[in-house]
């Protein structure tokens, strides 16, 4: 879900609204908070003043229930109460967060539509680019030992009572998927359960199903099967390959029976489903991938361009970055690959010049030293070394 975009008819900034029955999130775009976003304008300190004005005026019983300045992985600031009391502390907050986007979090009543909050508040439609709806995090109650033990021995008694786990019948989980859809309080319409017999099934099963997944349990029943499923389903949480659904759960068969061994979600904040399907199952939620829009406000550039690289290194396998010294080449160049590779064992930096030969770029012999010498010195002979290419090909 994204947010729809509208401006003041005189200021230059940005706002995002979006309506959920008595929620209201409300989003100042990054990158200065022009309508281009190319440039920095003291229109968006404007902007956020005449909005919280015109909120007080039009919706008095507003209450702001926490605000985040900065990136959607910045903790949430402890700003809550009604809205006419929390300006101030309000404004800190925004000023705090510099040229990042800003966002915060109301509770209406009645319900308004986005629409028309927008219309109340004098605002006009802005064709901006889209920018992901960031809702506070979800308060969800711990789980004690006895429920998590509960649930555990379960869902391993569940998964046992089917006879032939690798059979293709349609409800043979039905079981599985009851136990699943009660304990997060998604439909079972919603939720599907899948064994993958060995690695050269993890893609079919993956996304294989019978009508729309939120929730996807896949069971793997040796390590090299749940070694690739791993890996598969964290290059989708990172957003290098598509998944439906927003919740992905691994298990797998240990000696003391099944049991879910991760919890990936695959949206961001986390789905409700996933917090509360790691709580029972004791394992811990992986911080979900940065956005292209998260990184786009991280380096203040349109989420269009960053996109579009993206899409050119998918498919030309290379882009080439120009422009003056010191303008922040090279740590967009890192912060995209980044982006595309979290394990900075599988990444590296490499500054080419004009004496760079395929020796250091690939393999080649070097003049070494065994250190047999005086003061570190020693014999010297050419030894075969591996270039920073050849290194990252064995560790990948």
């Amino acid at each position: 879900m994204t947010y729809e975009f509208f401006k003041f008819p005189d200021l230059d900034a940005a706002i995002g609204l979006f309506g959920e029955g008595n929620r209201f999130a409300v989003h100042l775009a990054s990158q200065g908070g022009t309508s281009d976003g190319r440039r920095r304008n003291p229109d968006r300190k404007k902007a956020f003043d005449l909005l919280i004005e015109r909120l007080s005026n039009a919706v008095p019983a507003a209450t702001v229930t926490g605000c985040r300045a900065g990136r959607s992985d910045e903790a949430e600031k402890n700003v809550s109460g009604p809205l006419q009391d929390v300006t101030l502390t309000l404004a800190d907050a925004f000023g705090a967060g510099g040229w990042f986007r800003f966002d915060f979090w109301l509770e209406v009543d009645p319900p308004l539509s986005t629409s028309a909050l927008a219309t109340t508040l004098g605002l006009t439609r802005l064709d901006h680019g889209p920018s992901r709806v960031v809702w506070p995090d979800a308060s969800s109650p711990s789980v004690d030992e006895e429920t998590r033990e509960q649930f555990i021995n379960e869902l391993d008694r569940r998964i046992r009572n089917v006879a032939d786990p690798s059979s293709t019948g349609q409800n043979k989980w039905r079981q599985v998927e009851d136990l699943l859809a009660s304990k997060t309080g998604l439909p079972v319409s919603e939720v599907v359960v899948g064994y993958v017999s060995g690695k050269k099934h993890v893609h079919n099963r993956r996304r294989q199903r019978y009508g729309e997944a939120s929730l996807r349990m896949l069971m793997a029943p040796d390590a090299d099967t749940l070694g690739t499923l791993l890996s598969t389903i964290d290059d989708a949480a990172a957003g290098k390959i598509d998944q439906d659904g927003a919740t992905v759960a691994v298990a797998t068969v240990k000696p003391e029976g099944w049991r879910i061994v991760n919890v990936f979600s695959l949206v961001s904040p986390p789905a409700d489903a996933a917090v509360r399907l790691a709580q029972l199952a004791g394992v811990e939620l992986p911080a979900t991938a940065d956005s292209d829009s998260d990184l786009a406000e991280s380096l203040f550039l349109p989420e269009s361009w960053i996109r579009d690289v993206l899409w050119l290194l998918e498919d030309k396998k290379g882009v080439v970055l120009y422009g003056p010294p010191g303008t922040g080449k090279t740590y967009v160049a890192q912060q995209i690959a980044k982006r595309l590779q979290n394990d900075p064992a599988k990444r590296a930096l490499v500054q080419l010049h004009p004496s760079f030969g395929y020796e250091e770029f690939f393999e080649g012999y070097r003049p070494t030293s065994d250190g047999s010498g005086e003061h570190g010195g020693g014999t010297l002979r050419l030894t075969k070394l591996p270039g920073p290419l050849k290194l990252l090909v064995e560790k990948i």
